[in-house]
């Protein structure tokens, strides 16, 4: 069983939880429940929490209960333990850290093993407040799975020797649908940014590269919901001080639209100024996008420099500008092809027996 949320629900949780439970179901008969409304209206800051596509997991396979958080708690409630091998609990957020405390609460009191698997186990944009009541929800849980070995040493000095943590990068995605092929003949190159734009995925800083660039001949393609109002002047006043350079489709996209954005794309930039696991890493490794990433411990053992892309000095917008302009020169030549060894990187299976070694131990 996992709390977690899947599609129609939007982000890269979703799709990362669809895709975790596709790999666990050979190992279990997999229950997703599925809180149909994430947060009050009142605390998220997007248009909608919804979005057209449904899950794709098999029904044949995987039941997914999808109701408001009350019913699914019920069902846990009433859940016999010697048919269920444990609760995987997804953790992301302290804004929902009552739901995860009284999910894992109720497990233990019924003796059922809690996984708590740790998208970000601080928030990016973290506060004393939100430090502690991460601090007290996690430690209701005694076994995680996190992505990064950063992310590890946070859990460990919070939580002790007691705690059982193991550690698994985000692995790559399969290309998402196919979408249309770059033209061949040397062009100015596009830059691709996507996902949900907040102030810690470094878009003021690739904004600002963009102006220290000159006359390069090369274009920024920003895709993806705002959720900052200051944000989003920015990159509006972008727009249009660049235009033709810089443009932008602030919305959420789905998965088809996205994907011919990264087709059309030369180069996947992820200037951010803190990460865990990275989707957006995961989606341009899948397409074979080289990257220009920052320099944040989290990625240098995910991407080889020179070879994947191009690492810049984390929050430099003057590091940034360096390398588009490397980039443009070469025209996104690099010295070999990039993620040529993906085979040898951590894949879902290895996440999924990973998470069984947990329950089972």
């Amino acid at each position: 069983m996992i709390l977690a949320p899947v599609p129609p629900i939007r982000g890269g949780i979703a799709k990362h939880t669809e895709e975790l439970v596709a790999h666990l179901s050979g190992h279990y008969k997999c229950t997703v429940l599925a809180d149909s409304r994430l947060y009050p209206r009142a605390l998220y800051p997007g248009k909608s929490q919804l979005h057209e596509e449904t899950s794709s997991l098999d029904p044949e396979d995987i039941n997914v209960v999808s109701s408001r958080f009350r019913h699914l708690l019920w069902r846990l409630v009433v859940q016999k333990r010697e048919n269920l091998a444990g609760i995987i609990l997804v953790w992301w957020t302290p804004a929902l850290a009552h739901k995860f405390a009284l999910a894992a609460i109720v497990a233990r009191v019924k003796k059922i093993q809690v996984v708590a698997f740790c998208h970000n186990v601080a928030p990016h944009e973290n506060t004393r407040l939100s430090s502690a009541i991460t601090r007290w929800s996690l430690r209701i849980a005694k076994k995680f799975m996190v992505q990064t070995e950063s992310d590890a040493a946070l859990l460990s000095s919070a939580l002790g020797s007691k705690a059982t943590i193991r550690t698994v990068p985000h692995p790559p995605y399969k290309a998402l649908v196919s979408g249309s092929k770059r033209n061949a003949l040397p062009t100015p190159q596009t830059f691709l940014f996507f996902g949900i734009i907040r102030p810690y995925k470094g878009v003021s800083t690739l904004l600002e590269a963009v102006d220290l660039c000159g006359t390069e001949e090369f274009s920024v393609r920003i895709v993806g919901e705002s959720w900052d109002s200051g944000l989003t002047k920015q990159i509006r006043a972008s727009e249009k001080r660049h235009a033709g350079k810089v443009s932008a489709r602030l919305d959420f996209v789905s998965d088809a639209a996205l994907t011919e954005e990264i087709a059309k794309a030369d180069f996947v930039v992820i200037p951010y100024l803190s990460a865990s696991g990275s989707g957006v890493l995961a989606l341009a490794k899948a397409h074979k996008k080289p990257v220009i990433i920052s320099d944040l411990t989290e990625f240098e053992n995910q991407v080889v420099d020179e070879v994947d892309g191009y690492f810049f000095r984390t929050g430099s917008a003057r590091s940034l500008a360096a390398m588009i302009t490397r980039a443009t020169a070469n025209h996104g030549v690099l010295p070999m092809e990039p993620w040529k060894n993906l085979q040898t990187e951590p894949s879902w299976d290895d996440l999924a027996n990973e998470i069984k070694g947990l329950l089972e131990d």
